[in-house]
């Protein structure tokens, strides 16, 4: 597994240009050109002080702000529900975060409400006993046309959502999410939202897109998108969350992660439900699953607690 470091400009002197050419002895041709640092880590938080995700424990610094589609915020007002992309660094048995935004991935308005999940864009909306609301008492206090922020991870084209917002009408609506196309002139996807009126250049399918723009039918009107999760190349990504089946040239993902794997020749062994996962950033390496997670909260939270230590050892820590 990779071992992160950050890299200093090399100075015109031997001792530096020795220090690096160790370095590149231990790092992939990526690492050494692309500038490849840190671990991605994307979740959803379960307890604070600072902030544990996916039994990690991220800290960070006092005045830290988080970037969100909503507006930024002090990173110390994330609570637990929410879901949020980390970057980081494995020091001292605890991953200092770089920089933290919140994962959103659908903002905008209801339709077609019921007890048990509802739609927003298009994608379906899943509730469960342990989805927590803000604002709202429960999703059947929802009704159509109210503005919601979900927090939760993709299943395919549904969001298995941890925690709802009720918020106020957004000039725009967000979707954020794996992209899907037949690469002809038929429509285009994020999870089960269609992308109205722009073609996203250079998007491959299962490409993490943003996608911000004007709610329409089972759709947005795309204003602007952008490619990718994370601000800079991350060397390791570790994610809770769903994996696709391999495709028909054997590539899989995990949903709303924009990691791009190869199956290779060999049978693959994919968790029906909710898993934990390592993934490398580059060459398309096969996805690492490090534990099948229970949909239950108290189980999944007690899982990755005691995954903690060598799940971070596992994938970039």
């Amino acid at each position: 597994m990779l071992k992160t470091t950050r890299f200093l400009t090399c100075l015109m002197t031997l001792f530096v240009l020795a220090t690096c050419a160790l370095a590149a002895e231990n790092k992939p041709q990526e690492d050494r050109e692309g500038g490849i640092v840190g671990t991605g880590i994307v979740g959803t938080i379960t307890e604070l002080g600072s902030i544990y995700v996916n039994g990690q424990h991220v800290i960070f610094p006092a005045d830290m702000i988080v970037a969100s589609p909503l507006g930024i915020k002090p990173a110390a007002a994330l609570g637990v529900g929410e879901t949020v992309v980390v970057e980081a660094t494995f020091a001292d048995g605890s991953w200092n975060a770089d920089y933290i935004s919140q994962y959103l991935p659908v903002i905008g308005p209801v339709s077609a409400a019921g007890a048990d999940g509802f739609s927003v864009l298009g994608s379906e909306i899943l509730i469960d006993s342990d989805t927590a609301f803000d604002g709202v008492a429960d999703a059947a206090a929802l009704g159509q046309g109210d503005w919601v922020a979900i927090n939760g991870l993709w299943r395919g084209n549904t969001v298995v959502a941890s925690l709802v917002i009720k918020i106020d009408r957004q000039d725009e609506a967000v979707i954020v999410g794996s992209y899907r196309s037949d690469g002809t002139q038929g429509p285009a996807y994020v999870g089960g939202t269609q992308i109205i009126g722009m073609t996203p250049r250079h998007a491959q399918p299962d490409d993490v897109l943003t996608v911000r723009g004007v709610p329409a039918q089972n759709g947005i009107e795309a204003l602007n998108v952008a490619l990718g999760l994370f601000t800079r190349p991350v060397a390791d990504i570790l994610m809770e969350g769903y994996l696709s089946q391999p495709g028909p040239q054997g590539l899989y993902t995990i949903y709303g992660s924009g990691v791009i794997a190869y199956a290779g020749d060999e049978p693959m062994a994919v968790f029906s439900g909710r898993g934990l996962y390592c993934a490398q950033s580059v060459e398309r390496q096969p996805i690492v699953p490090l534990a099948e997670l229970p949909e239950d909260e108290q189980d999944r939270m007690q899982l990755l607690e005691s995954l903690g230590r060598e799940a971070a050892e596992r994938c970039g820590g």
